[in-house]
């Protein structure tokens, strides 16, 4: 099921689905319904209704007409999204399974005429039909589409179908979002990659037509990345390790197997940035790094209690029951990991540098988490998702899904966590890209040899 969120989070992430051809197998009764499920599950369970400004309630009236307006189920769930991600929460979205996209896309889904990524000296074009390249030349750098300036275009056309509080998140996820169709005549300004400044206003045709792409896409480098934990030496004796895939027991192994390898090296660096998250594991490995005999790992997480919540109905905002009532009562968890590990055979004074940016999610923020906590290493990238909860999954019509944050994870007990920030925060330009550069590999690298030397 992990595997299927991903995928589904990626295809989803960047489409935006249209009505060209209809597909209607969920029908009036059945898209209330699903609305609802969501509104309900969220009312009861979602854990950070405290970090944002919304009247759940008032949004879930004016969404039952909205989706009641969809003239089809691309729409219903092009609408369903939108309402899940008022929550803006990395580990809260809605979700189709890879077989229905599969199936909408072989017919339904008109393709693009372009791609596009957001780096941090603009928005490029990173991938183009060859029938229009001559005009919309590939790398160009987006200035305004429809009349409308770049950034104030994917603030209102992208961002409200991403789940995320951050502006750096949004940005990440947002790439390949835009979707140029045969229903409206659009126009992109652009500068091109020798100065130019330049318009073009797309056909009204069927990109879909138009079998051939001129590409440098980002997307196809996400999607082709490893997905196997790996190491390599490098120079000075420093270990480089790819924790690249899933976190799960056998990242545990990994560690244990690779133990005289790391034992052996001078310093440690590690990359998350090509991890998708999985099974939190960090506690048992975080014991082979720290001195402490044990680790205590904190959260809270929504009470609903019956009788409770009906005499909350009675009390004032002063008493307990109260909390019960409004749907703010929360219980604190403690977990403590023993370490099991003998201090002789502890990597204590190991340097390590932590290669990380906006991808890394989930369970893969965890493991961050705790070496951040700890001060255990340094950190080397950009910001991270922002995703670290215990996320609910429930199923919805039409063979979608949903997950939904039930857990405030805490680095203490008064500090919530919300992401990881870099120590060393790193550029990515569009020409980095294009040259196939790893500036944050390089940087991490540097900061690895001034702690050795």
């Amino acid at each position: 099921m992990k595997k299927i969120l991903i995928l589904s989070w990626l295809v989803l992430s960047f489409y935006t689905l249209t009505s060209q051809n209809d597909i209607n197998r969920i029908s009036q009764e059945e898209k209330i319904y699903g609305l609802s499920k969501f509104w309900k599950e969220a009312k009861y369970n979602f854990a950070y209704f405290d970090r944002i400004d919304i009247d759940w309630d008032k949004k879930y009236k004016e969404y039952i007409t909205k989706v009641l307006e969809t003239e089809n189920d691309a729409d219903y769930y092009t609408v369903l999204r939108q309402f899940g991600a008022l929550l803006k929460d990395g580990h809260t979205g809605i979700y189709l399974t890879p077989e229905y996209i599969t199936d909408y896309t072989k017919e339904h889904l008109p393709k693009k005429w372009f791609n596009f990524y957001c780096s941090d000296d603009g928005v490029f074009v990173t991938s183009v039909r060859e029938n229009i390249a001559e005009y919309l030349p590939l790398n160009s750098k987006i200035i305004e589409i429809d009349n409308i300036p770049i950034l104030d275009y994917l603030e209102e056309k992208c961002y409200p179908y991403i789940s995320s509080a951050y502006s750096h998140t949004l940005k990440s996820r947002c790439y390949n979002c835009l979707l140029f169709t045969i229903e409206k005549q659009e126009s992109i300004k652009f500068e091109t990659p020798d100065g130019k400044i330049a318009e073009y206003v797309f056909p009204l045709d069927n990109p879909s037509k138009f079998d051939e792409i001129k590409s440098f896409d980002i997307f196809e480098k996400m999607t082709s990345r490893p997905q196997e934990h790996s190491y390599t030496w490098l120079e000075n004796e420093i270990l480089y390790v790819d924790l690249a895939g899933e976190m799960g027991m056998h990242t545990v192994n990994f560690f244990q197997e690779h133990y005289t390898l790391m034992e052996k090296s001078a310093g440690i660096i590690m990359d998350l940035r090509n991890n998708i998250g999985g099974t939190s594991i960090g506690y048992l490995i975080i014991n082979l790094f720290t001195e402490k005999d044990s680790i205590e790992l904190i959260s809270y997480t929504r009470v609903n209690r019956a009788n409770k919540r009906a005499l909350g109905a009675y009390a004032d905002s002063t008493q307990t029951n109260y909390k019960y009532f409004t749907n703010q009562k929360f219980e604190l968890d403690r977990f403590v990991s023993k370490n099991g590990i003998s201090i002789e055979y502890r990597l204590i004074d190991k340097p390590i540098v932590m290669l990380i940016d906006s991808h890394v999610v989930s369970a893969s923020e965890n493991f961050l988490m705790l070496f951040k906590m700890l001060n255990l290493a340094t950190f080397v990238g950009r910001p991270t998702f922002g995703s670290c909860s215990q996320p609910l999954l429930f199923s919805l019509p039409g063979g979608g899904y949903a997950w939904l944050s039930t857990q405030k994870t805490m680095i203490t007990l008064e500090e919530e966590f919300t992401y990881i920030e870099p120590d060393y925060y790193v550029r990515i330009t569009l020409q980095n890209l294009i040259n196939g550069d790893d500036p944050i590999f390089e940087k991490g690298l540097e900061i690895m040899k001034e702690k050795l030397y």
